[in-house]
């Protein structure tokens, strides 16, 4: 009985990364460093605690874990800053990496989180499936992200082709979000404008709408300008509504085309030039 028991589960996780792996799907980050250092920085934003709070709070009243709601935070900020709605991050369980595809383009805050949280349940329960395995005899052993999100809050080296660890880490009293980036992809300022993108889309979430609230109905580079207490650094402007960051400086903006503006899309991928 054991043993068959666990011959269903194995074949259940089969069939269900088999899906995940044939669906497809990659998500890259836009290269955004005008003097690319081999190189590897951290960058640390401590969450507020009144966010912190009304994150715990709403993960309470819709019965999910306080990562999930961190991690619908992440899937936006991907979306925006991959310019499509549909996103794949790595997801830390334990010792594992897992590929975790989301998608961004429900129509309330509930919903994006519910939806996240779903996925969040199915990769964890079936996190001890020799994913490995599957990948080499399906011929897809690269991943398909570039990013990785980590709830366990454990510091290590950024594994190979990863641009971007987020985790999660309780520091004391303080939640903090640490950063740890290539600096021949991201900059400094870079990383600490993806930083508070997070805590902006946090924001957004948990502070500035109510669960139900459209979650398409906002541009998340609007927000930034309003919200961000001068942290964009240099330029930043939707594809979508044309909106620039008010803090612009230097030379050459960097365009977002962002899944979280209802403006008609326009054609492109984010790029440090503009073009």
């Amino acid at each position: 009985m054991h043993s068959s028991a666990e011959a269903v589960r194995a074949d259940a996780g089969r069939d269900f990364w088999r899906g995940v792996l044939a669906a497809g799907g990659s998500t890259s980050m836009p290269r955004w460093t005008r003097n690319p250092i081999p190189g590897i920085a951290v960058h640390d934003a401590a969450l507020p605690s009144e966010l912190v709070a009304a994150s715990r709070r709403l993960a309470e009243e819709l019965e999910v874990p306080l990562s999930a709601v961190l991690l619908a935070a992440h899937a936006k900020v991907l979306a925006a800053l991959s310019g499509e709605r549909d996103i794949v991050t790595g997801y830390v369980a334990g010792t594992c990496l897992l590929p975790c595809p989301l998608t961004t383009d429900a129509e309330s805050w509930r919903e994006l989180l519910l939806d996240t949280h779903r996925v969040e349940a199915q990769l964890l329960s079936h996190a001890d499936f020799p994913l490995h395995k599957l990948g080499r005899e399906l011929d897809m052993t690269r991943p398909a992200f570039e990013t990785v999100f980590d709830p366990t809050g454990v510091d290590v080296e950024l594994g190979e082709d990863i641009v971007l660890r987020l985790g999660i880490a309780q520091r004391g009293e303080v939640l903090v979000l640490r950063l740890r980036y290539r600096t021949d992809v991201l900059d400094a300022d870079c990383a600490a404008r993806i930083a508070s993108y997070h805590l902006t889309a946090l924001e957004l979430i948990t502070l500035t709408s109510t669960p139900n609230t459209d979650s398409k109905a906002c541009c998340l580079l609007r927000s930034l300008t309003s919200n961000a207490k001068g942290c964009l650094g240099r330029g930043v402007s939707c594809r979508r509504c044309g909106r620039t960051s008010s803090s612009s400086s230097g030379s050459g903006g960097i365009l977002i085309a962002s899944p979280l503006c209802a403006a008609t899309p326009m054609a492109g991928r984010a790029s440090p030039t503009g073009s």
